[in-house]
């Protein structure tokens, strides 16, 4: 078994037992990275019911108003005449309607609720993707794909949430509770990213946002 970021095979092993039972992940040595055993995946059919019974409506002011902060942070590394993509919108596009209300222009994909492919015939100054990677087992597939489209100099914006430091925070977490969440990412997993694929990293809050851009 290796790394699915860095490939690195030296992995070392965290269970969590909670109320769904017995769980195993596994973590990168070299950078941090985690992912869940392959027998706790739900299916395609599974997870998409879960994302079917999220409560997140394109009118809900709170979840718009969530969008609006993260947009407050990143404004300063956008332009209104940016090509951006939001990767991963969700069952309703909310980020990009909240971008269009800002004056923004974006496409939209989505796995499950928009799989329509154009955005591979196109090439992106930005690119977005809130809440979605922690649902990718294989990550490098999707950036090779994503930055496949992506101009040089353009920018890649995560949202994310930072796994904890120590095994014992991890089994606490959160953010592990939800099964569709199946990997997990540390700064030490986004600098190894950033050296995979030529990437500088221009901004972090050491929580959940960080931007990578192309060199």
């Amino acid at each position: 078994m290796k790394c699915n970021i860095c490939e690195n095979e030296d992995l070392h092993l965290i269970e969590v037992k909670n109320k769904s039972g017995l769980k195993k992940y596994h973590k990168c040595k070299e950078c941090n990275f985690i992912f869940i055993d392959k027998a706790h995946i739900l299916t395609l059919e599974d997870e998409c019911k879960r994302y079917e019974v999220h409560n997140n409506e394109i009118s809900d002011p709170s979840y718009r108003s969530y969008f609006k902060k993260f947009l407050k942070y990143i404004e300063n590394d956008l332009d209104k005449n940016n090509t951006i993509l939001d990767y991963g919108s969700g069952p309703q596009p909310v980020l990009a309607d909240v971008m269009l209300e800002y004056g923004y222009k974006v496409d939209i994909y989505d796995k499950f609720f928009y799989n329509k492919k154009d955005y591979l015939d196109k090439e992106y100054d930005v690119i977005i993707s809130t809440e979605v990677f922690e649902h990718i087992y294989n990550p490098i597939e999707t950036l090779n794909t994503l930055l496949s489209t992506l101009k040089k100099n353009g920018k890649l914006i995560l949202m994310t949430a930072v796994s904890p430091p120590t095994d014992e925070e991890f089994q606490r977490w959160w953010y592990i509770q939800d099964p569709t969440h199946v990997v997990f990412f540390s700064k030490n997993t986004f600098e190894a990213i950033g050296r995979k694929y030529d990437l500088n990293i221009i901004k972090y809050n050491y929580k959940n946002i960080i931007i990578f851009q192309r060199r």
